[in-house]
């Protein structure tokens, strides 16, 4: 499933899905992170997320999903 962070830091992130998730689920999460600079393009932050919030927007179908980061591996091009 793919969908949009609004919200990203060093201990968790914040994104909207069509998709209800329910508090406390793990899930194996891979993040699209830009490079700016010299080399563009984009790198990858692969990790364990647990779900800790989920809100619901009956104005556009979507939930708001707050994730923990519990472990996490930052993936380059190169590798």
């Amino acid at each position: 499933m793919e969908t949009v962070t609004q919200n990203l830091s060093s201990g968790g992130f914040y994104c909207r899905s069509r998709k209800r998730f329910i508090v406390e689920e793990l899930l194996l999460c891979t993040l699209q992170i830009p490079m700016t600079g010299i080399s563009g393009g984009e790198s990858h932050l692969e990790c364990r997320a647990r779900v800790v919030r989920v809100e619901e927007n009956a104005a556009d179908g979507e939930y708001g999903i707050a994730c923990r980061i519990e472990d996490y591996r930052f993936v380059t091009a190169c590798d």
